[in-house]
């Protein structure tokens, strides 16, 4: 082993069952006694070496107890093999059994050693210790012929920045045992020996003349930078923006696993819980689920940094979830916050609130460039966001069964947003105007509508009527109570008008203003006040 490299196994030949040696996969359920007194079972994609009977070798890892060479030994049979690599590897793995030979397997031996390390190993054990040798067997595949590499010079120039001569790489090559065995104009053959194991292309013989030239030989260069004007996806842009707005409005972003559990799905969801794709082989029992959602994930993140102390929290996630139905992969955002809302110099420490959470929301729409016109919320336990009728996820205050499921003591208010979906509707081009040239003029309206208008009604008729000369359309109040008839709302709105080319009259003002609030009357069907 020494000398050669070459792994070698000693059997007492005369505890061979059936004196015949097999080569085969290990049998299910099927155990060896190692030399190293230790039973251990094997799987049915291990390689062995066996006799008639029993397995008396793990081929490339370790010999068996059975048929140890000892003291009162008489004949031996000296086996010299080449085992794959990968095997050996995944077997000694399997089994937490390393060897010297192990070792060398793994990293592979050179094939044309065996029969020169068998006869070396057979002279001295009989030059040392006396003997016959009798006779030698040899089985299974012969080593191939030693492989052909082409070499271009002008190629082994342009990747070391270098002027090499075809004669001075060939000097190098013949050192190295790469013996050239034809060649063409700028291309020599060359013929790998078995013992270079780790030569497989091109780019392997070209550093092998790097390293004998002398890396300290070749210069330093700047490396070429391609101009790519190509953009990254828009997805990639979504996720990039969306991170840099949150953590501007004071959140922090984590990372968990892809992976979940069941027990957290249920913890998180209850019977609303969505279908999960299984792992086959996972690690264990947390890790049982690719995940349909973030939340579950994002829940014991708040429950770990709670028990220790940190109870103020504003946090963020963006990753991707599956989903079972349509085996689909898709990019989701979710926002978790609980505790106090920080406290500084503007605001008192106060907890946050839902509204908190939908100001998040609301600002974030408006920074990707997602129109609020289109944007439409459920109601519900847990209300649904809708943009121009598809859903694209859901915010809500997490009820006490979960809260009390992640050992959470503080509401917990969360999001998630599927950013598939958004970045469909999302303009990350900012668009610049100039600073108005022309005075504004604000009108004020105040009304009773019925419960069922919304601002966001409002507003789309206003842009209707006159959208060139209304610049903004501002809510100010809205007012329930004694003084207002069951069922209605009370609403007061500022409209700001301004002229793009000239400064509007007052009198041109009031004319649309008015023709504003006729059609309010008589579309919305309310009463001014």
């Amino acid at each position: 082993l020494f000398e050669t490299g070459q792994p070698m196994h000693a059997f007492d030949y005369d505890k061979i069952k059936g004196n015949e040696v097999i080569i085969r996969r290990a049998a299910e359920g099927e155990k060896i006694l190692s030399i190293d007194n230790m039973t251990r079972k094997l799987e049915k994609d291990m390689l062995i070496i066996a006799d008639s009977e029993r397995p008396i070798a793990v081929a490339g890892v370790m010999g068996g107890f059975n048929t140890e060479v000892s003291a009162g030994t008489k004949n031996i049979l000296l086996e010299s093999a080449y085992f794959n690599p990968v095997s050996v590897r995944r077997t000694s793995y399997k089994l937490a059994l390393s060897s010297e030979s192990s070792y060398r397997f793994e990293r592979s031996v050179d094939p044309g050693m065996i029969l020169r390390a068998s006869d070396r190993a057979a002279v001295l054990i009989g030059e040392i210790c006396g003997g016959k040798i009798v006779e030698l067997l040899d089985k299974g595949e012969k080593p191939g012929k030693d492989r052909n590499i082409e070499l271009r010079i002008e190629r082994l120039n342009n990747v070391l920045n270098l002027k090499l001569t075809e004669s001075y790489v060939k000097k190098v090559l013949l050192g190295l045992s790469l013996k050239p065995v034809s060649k063409k104009k700028g291309v020599i053959k060359l013929s790998i020996p078995s013992f270079r194991q780790d030569i497989k292309y091109e780019i392997d013989i070209i550093e092998e003349v790097a390293r004998m030239y002398g890396y300290d030989r070749i210069g330093t260069t700047i490396p070429k930078i391609i101009p790519n004007p190509q953009r990254k996806p828009f997805l990639w842009q979504l996720k990039t923006k969306t991170r840099d707005i949150l953590t501007s409005l004071g959140l922090n972003e984590i990372m968990t696993y892809g992976l979940t559990s069941q027990a957290n799905l249920h913890k998180a969801f209850g019977l609303e819980m969505p279908e999960a794709i299984a792992v086959k082989n996972y690690l264990n029992v947390d890790q049982e689920l690719m995940r349909p959602s973030i939340l579950p994930g994002v829940l014991s993140v708040l429950s770990r940094n709670i028990s220790r102390g940190i109870k103020d929290l504003k946090i963020f996630e963006i990753g991707n979830v599956y989903g079972k139905n349509y085996h689909y992969e898709s990019a989701h955002l979710c926002i978790a916050l609980t505790g106090l809302f920080s406290d500084d110099w503007q605001r008192e420490k106060s907890p946050l609130t839902l509204f908190d959470l939908r100001g998040i929301l609301d600002t974030l729409f408006s920074e990707l460039g997602i129109s609020h016109d289109k944007i439409e919320i459920g109601t519900g336990k847990r209300p649904q966001i809708f943009y121009d009728k598809k859903y694209i996820g859901y915010f809500t205050a997490l009820d006490k069964k979960v809260l009390d499921a992640f050992d959470l003591t503080e509401s917990v208010f969360c999001a998630e947003i599927d950013l598939n979906i958004l970045k469909h509707h999302a303009n990350l081009e900012k668009k610049f105007r100039d600073i108005p040239k022309y005075p504004s003029i604000k009108r004020d309206i105040s009304l009773i509508a019925p419960k069922e208008v919304t601002f966001k009604s409002i507003i789309s008729l206003v842009s209707q009527k006159s959208a060139d000369l209304v610049e903004n359309v501002e809510l100010l109040d809205r007012y329930s109570g004694r003084q207002i008839p069951q069922g209605h709302q009370g609403l007061a709105f500022r409209i700001e008008y301004r002229g793009r080319t000239r400064t509007l009259t007052s009198k041109e003002v009031d004319k649309i203003h008015f023709a504003i609030r006729d059609s309010l009357v008589e579309k919305l069907k309310v009463t001014l006040r």
